[in-house]
């Protein structure tokens, strides 16, 4: 669906996230980009697009080693993505005159955010990172889904074979003897409020105004950098642990990778074609996250998980299709 605009000199792009909403992928945001650099063939925005995209859940396993205030890493990271809102929006006109679709959207998408960044950094404490930024990732078939019933998007071949192929590792990975080790429950709510998060772009681009893209954008961020804030100094009422910490700091840090993920996979899709770029940055994503874990985290998946795994990159890779046929 975005390489439709790919090619035009002076352009505005909605971003459908990341991840985190999150993330936003957050986490998936709107800039507005001018200028048609010149175009290099080779992968590096694509590789850039990856690292940045797996950055900010890698943060929240680093930040759930520290053991401090769980919510002080989403604040820093929800204040540099409102700054970098503001900062980067080429024109400032829009931030005031927003029609009340575009308010609401941007609450509901605020909160949806928050929570889709909640459900990772608890999933990762229990099911690890590798896992719950596949469960993420997935999240896009909740987005298609709701293309389909509220915009009668049509769904393919390939669509189909990607949501059996999600099934298929939810049952693989949610074996008997895998019950006692990871929390489905967390999975499919990362899954769910990270697809909700997603589909507010979508939801943004059939009924608002392309020159409300900025601020629908900082509206967005700062509902819910504010959610978040409540919600860091409501948890050091009760445990005391401090709201500027080391984690904070991680937050500031994974920011900004957070918020320019978008930009770089833009121009990895204006230098490689849509349907070799998508499936390559989702699964990309995952192995970047995969092999920290592993490597660095010591996390260690059973064979069902790997299976299910696997099944998760291939339907992530069908879905993609499904998106870049369009």
């Amino acid at each position: 669906m975005l390489s439709r605009k790919y090619a035009q000199p002076v352009f505005q792009i909605g971003i459908e996230c990341v991840d985190i909403p999150g993330i936003i992928t957050l986490s998936e945001s709107f800039f507005i980009m001018k200028g048609y650099g010149k175009r290099e063939i080779d992968l590096r925005n694509l590789l850039l697009a990856v690292f940045c995209s797996s950055a900010l859940t890698l943060m929240l396993k680093a930040a759930d080693m520290e053991k401090e205030n769980r919510y002080a890493i989403l604040l820093g990271n929800y204040l540099i993505c409102t700054i970098l809102s503001w900062v980067c929006a080429p024109d400032h006109s829009g931030f005031f005159s927003l029609s009340l679709t575009a308010v609401l959207l941007a609450l509901c998408g605020g909160v949806l955010f928050l929570l889709g960044l909640i459900s990772i950094s608890r999933s990762i404490a229990v099911n690890g990172a590798a896992m719950t930024a596949s469960f993420a990732k997935l999240g896009m078939t909740v987005t298609i889904l709701i293309s389909v019933v509220f915009f009668q998007e049509q769904i393919r071949f390939f669509t189909w074979l990607g949501i059996l192929c999600s099934i298929s590792a939810v049952i693989v990975i949610y074996q008997p003897s895998e019950r006692s080790v990871i929390s489905l429950s967390l999975l499919l709510f990362t899954l769910l409020t990270n697809g909700l998060a997603d589909a507010m772009a979508k939801f943004f681009s059939a009924l608002c105004q392309p020159q409300e893209e900025n601020g629908f954008l900082f509206l967005l961020f700062s509902t819910a950098g504010i959610l978040t804030l409540l919600l860091a100094f409501r948890e050091k009422r009760h445990t005391g642990k401090p709201v500027v910490s080391k984690t904070f700091l991680y937050g500031c840090l994974a920011g900004i990778p957070n918020f320019f993920s978008s930009f770089f996979l833009i121009h990895a899709l204006k230098e490689l074609p849509a349907v070799a770029a998508a499936p390559l940055f989702s699964v990309g994503t995952i192995a970047a996250v995969l092999l920290v874990s592993v490597f660095f985290f010591h996390e260690r998946l059973t064979p069902a998980q790997g299976k299910g795994m696997i099944l998760i990159a291939a339907a992530l890779v069908l879905l993609n299709l499904q998106e870049v046929m369009r």
